[in-house]
Parts: structure tokens; C-alpha cells; sequence
């Protein structure tokens, strides 16, 4: 009976071993989701997360994450440009919410209403970012200049028309302040700039 208690324990212990070495292995697969993430592995870094807070050392993960806030900014912008073309401002809301948050969407929804009301919106079509340039990165906020030129056409949202083309591009100058919420950076507020 000794033996064969042994026999029992000893496969237990080894069925034990597989399930362990079979969960390591699945630990870190999947996409990436996150900025910090993006920075695991790379040497001298420091990079701890507390749900939305981050913070790096080094430079290559600084210059990670700079690259992670500036490719969500344009995104961001290329979104709220997108909700111009909504056809009232709940609609507006949904979609520039997707890009910017807290007071800065507020004062984009407030500034779309009376627009959208009228049945006039924007087809903004060709955007350029002339310069980008973060300028601060802490915790899980992040700074960030940039110049942009754009164009479109006049939109009629209710019955999804384009109308005149804009006279000349437009170029605002500006800087922006942006958070880190659910993995994804969002403008929470901008202030405009002299060249």
C-alpha cells in the first residue's frame, strides 16, 4: 500500500508541475494594450502602472511612450474632426468622446450645438501636423505643442452633403494637455499659441 501511495503522490506532484509550467507559459501573450507595456523588457527602465498612472525612466522608455502620446493626439484630432460630420450632438458627443474628454469636450460639444442645429457641419479631409512636439510627460499626463493646417468643405450632416470648399487651409497653433485614461491617452485640454 506504501508504494502505491507513493506512486499517486508522485504523479500528482508531476500533474502539478505541467499545470504550473503550462500556465507560465501563457503569462504575457496577447496584444499589447497599453503605453507601459510597451516599455517591459527594455533595459534600465522603471515602469509601474496603478490603473491609469505612469511613470518611465530612461530614455527609450520615455521615447516610447512620447511616440504612444503623439499617435493618440492625432488620432484624437482625427476623430474630433470626424464628429463634425454628425447629425445632432448626441451624436457629436459619442463620437468626439472617443478622443477627448473632461472639460475640453464640453467646450467642443458646446461649440458644435448651435452649428449642428443648422444643419451645418464640417468634412475636414486633409489634415497636416506640421509639428508635433511633446514637451512633458508625468504620471499619467502628458503635454504636447503642435501646429496643424487643415481643409475640408462645408457639410450638411442631415442629408450627409458636401458643400463649398474652404477659401484656404486653416493652421492653429496650439498646446495640448492630454491624459492617460483605459490605455489610451485623451486631449483634456488645449490652450492656443502664438507662432
Amino acid at each position: 500500500m506504501g508504494k502505491f501511495f507513493k506512486s499517486i503522490l508522485l504523479l500528482l506532484v508531476l500533474a502539478l508541475i505541467i499545470i504550473a509550467a503550462i500556465g507560465c507559459s501563457k503569462t504575457g501573450s496577447g496584444p499589447v494594450t497599453s503605453p507601459t507595456a510597451l516599455t517591459q523588457g527594455l533595459s534600465q527602465e522603471s515602469v509601474s502602472t496603478s490603473n491609469q498612472s505612469l511613470q518611465i525612466g530612461g530614455t527609450q522608455g520615455a521615447a516610447v511612450v512620447e511616440e504612444q502620446v503623439v499617435k493618440d493626439f492625432k488620432s484624437d484630432i482625427q476623430t474630433l474632426y470626424k464628429a463634425w460630420r454628425a447629425p445632432d450632438i448626441t451624436e457629436f458627443r459619442r463620437v468626439a468622446a472617443q478622443g477627448l474628454a473632461g472639460s475640453v469636450l464640453e467646450a467642443k460639444v458646446k461649440e458644435a450645438e448651435p452649428f449642428l442645429l443648422e444643419a451645418d457641419g464640417a468634412d475636414v479631409n486633409n489634415i497636416n501636423y506640421l509639428d508635433v512636439k511633446v514637451t512633458k510627460v508625468e504620471g499619467n499626463s502628458a503635454t504636447l505643442e503642435s501646429a496643424i493646417s487643415y481643409s475640408g468643405y462645408a457639410y450638411n450632416p442631415v442629408n450627409q452633403t458636401r458643400g463649398e470648399m474652404m477659401d484656404a487651409p486653416v493652421t492653429t497653433r496650439r498646446e495640448y494637455t492630454l491624459q492617460f485614461i483605459d490605455n489610451k491617452w485623451y486631449i483634456v485640454g488645449e490652450q492656443d499659441k502664438k507662432f
